[in-house]
Parts: C-alpha cells; sequence; structure tokens
C-alpha cells in the first residue's frame, strides 16, 4: 500500500527517495536542544554550548513540536518539497530561493502519518515565530551551520520549558516565554526552588517575581533576586595580644582579624591565612 503524503512544517512534504549520499554515524556526543516557548536551538559539544539560534516553531497545539528525546535519522541535502493538497509528484519544488525546506533537512523523528525534521526557509521573516506544522525551521545560513557539526545518530532533545534562570556576578536574572497553547502555567513555587539550588544565598524580591509572573504571556527578562555575599575572614596570628585587646578591621566585603595561634587553629570559619609580623 503506498504510504499517504505526509505534512512538514507550512504545507510541506519531503520525498527522501531523491537522496543517496551517506552521513557518518555519530557517537552522541553532539546534542541538539529545543525549547519551543524560547523558540531556539541550542547546539552542545561534549556537554558544552557552541551555538544558540532563533527558530520557527508548531502553531497550535495541534501541530505542536513534540517533546522527548529523538535521534537524528536523515540528513538530506537540497531536499524536495511537493504539494500536499496535489496528487503525488504533481508540484515539486527543489529550487532554493522557492523551496519551503530550504537546501538542507535534518529528520529525527517519525511516526505512521508524519515526519519531524529541522529545516531552512524561503521565509525568514517567520523565525522565531509559533508558525509551522510542527517541524523547526531555521535560517538557511543556520540550518546549513549545524548540518556540518551533527551526525546521524546524535540526540534531539525537545522541551516546553516556560522560563530560564541565569547568574551574574550579583544577580538572578529570570527569562519568561510564552505559552501559545496553553498547557504549562508557570508556578511561583517551582522557580524559587531553582533560584535556590542556584543561589542558596540570595534575597528574593517577590515583587519583582510576581509582575514576571502577571506578565508571563510575553517574553521579557526580570532581576528577581540580589546575591547576599558572605564576608570572608583574613586572619593575623601573633604570639601575644597587645593588652589582651583585639581589633577587627573591615574593608570591602573582608574582616581582617588577628588572632593567637591557637585561636587561627580553632576557628570555625572560612580564612585567608595571611602570615605577618606580629
Amino acid at each position: 500500500m503506498k504510504k499517504p503524503n505526509i505534512f512538514i512544517l507550512l504545507i510541506c512534504i519531503l520525498n527522501l527517495s531523491f537522496y543517496n549520499k551517506a552521513f557518518a554515524i555519530g557517537q552522541g556526543q553532539t546534542e541538539i536542544r529545543i525549547n519551543v516557548p524560547s523558540r531556539t536551538l541550542s547546539l552542545y559539544k561534549n556537554s558544552y554550548l557552541i551555538g544558540e539560534y532563533s527558530v520557527g516553531v508548531g502553531h497550535s497545539q495541534a501541530m505542536m513540536t513534540p517533546q522527548g528525546y529523538y535521534k537524528v535519522e536523515k540528513k538530506v541535502i537540497d531536499p524536495i518539497w511537493e504539494h500536499p493538497y496535489k496528487p503525488e509528484g504533481a508540484v515539486r519544488i527543489s529550487n532554493y530561493g522557492k523551496n519551503p525546506l530550504g537546501q538542507r533537512w535534518i529528520g529525527f523523528f517519525e511516526d505512521k502519518n508524519t515526519v519531524y525534521g529541522i529545516h531552512g526557509t524561503n521565509d525568514p521573516k517567520s523565525i522565531g515565530k509559533f508558525v509551522s506544522h510542527g517541524c523547526v525551521r531555521m535560517n538557511n545560513l543556520d540550518v546549513e551551520e549545524i548540518f556540518d557539526l551533527v551526525d546521524i545518530g546524535d540526540t534531539v532533545h525537545v522541551t516546553y520549558n516556560r522560563f530560564e534562570l541565569s547568574q551574574d556576578a550579583d544577580s538572578i536574572m529570570l527569562e519568561i516565554f510564552p505559552d501559545p497553547y496553553k498547557i504549562k502555567a508557570l508556578n511561583e513555587t517551582e522557580i524559587i526552588n531553582e533560584i535556590v539550588q542556584i543561589a542558596p544565598n540570595i534575597e528574593i524580591n517577590h515583587n519583582i517575581l510576581k509582575q514576571a509572573l502577571a506578565e508571563s504571556n510575553e517574553s521579557n527578562i526580570y532581576e528577581v533576586g540580589k546575591i547576599i555575599k558572605q564576608p570572608q575572614y583574613s586572619a593575623f596570628p601573633y604570639n601575644q595580644a597587645p593588652n589582651n585587646s583585639f581589633t577587627n578591621h573591615y574593608y570591602s566585603n573582608y574582616i581582617s582579624a588577628p588572632v593567637l595561634p591557637a585561636q587561627f587553629q580553632q576557628m570555625q570559619m572560612p580564612i585567608i591565612y595571611q602570615p605577618s609580623n606580629y
């Protein structure tokens, strides 16, 4: 029985029978991570981020890019697009400028009715939007770049994460992503728990966090906490305390305190030991 036509992105069908070039089988050291709400594709090599790209993803819950772990199954140069509403073979496009698939196809999942892949586009304005029939649409130069960096067998991980946390020297930043399919509400407790895991010594700004949750239909970045720095102690040991007195010197985020050698050994605190002439 002839296999039914399959939808790919926009209203595309990919005919892989025109391609006979083989590619190397990878060792799984390269991973593609796609987060649907942020519309980003991140490329990792040996767990290190080596590139991040804006992508287009499924336009509705019915056409949502499927979550889960997959493998790169096919790599195609100059894929053929066929019109899904015409008889098979009636309309085929392979021209670079007009092909909805661009010049590269990286297939990662196929069921009985649909195939999903990462590919280029003839509509660059659609990148970064919820526009496809489930595939992952990239700028042509971007997909050509990652095409050369991934192998058959490499991991493709599709997630649906509504927020992302990052840390600089003093702050925790929260980036919120929209939920166009209305399938995953943000949870304040979950966000707080992840913040505390990243930075246990943090003062969370709950007003800003509530504002972020209230504005969660749009992509925005918020500073939701300040890291509380613990003072470091610089110990100056000496043999005899002058007049049995101790003097602590405070500067910047450090406290320097003269202590006797025996006391220095017994102090239960983080210490930067600096010998002195006392």
